[in-house]
């Protein structure tokens, strides 16, 4: 039973512990601005067709295949 009370305390600490590491590393954090974002109080995106997606800088321009490519078009029809 003894042991019991220690462990218990031993968690309790432990887990106010970590709360508090949670809690005072966002501060520290929070000064930091990643160069590729965009958006309210952050920079805008530059450049020519380029937007603001979901906090980062994206282009307008929708990915292509190239014309000559190994990947399959179609999916593979069954035998």
């Amino acid at each position: 039973m003894k042991y019991r009370y220690k462990a218990s305390t031993v968690f309790i600490i432990v887990l106010v512990l970590m709360i508090l590491y949670v809690v005072m590393g966002k501060d520290s954090s929070e000064g930091f601005v990643d160069s590729g974002r965009c958006g309210v109080n952050l920079p805008s995106c530059s450049g020519d067709r380029v937007r603001c997606m979901n906090g980062y800088c994206a282009s307008d321009i929708p990915p292509k295949l190239p014309l000559l490519s190994d990947l399959p078009m179609t999916p593979p029809t069954k035998y």
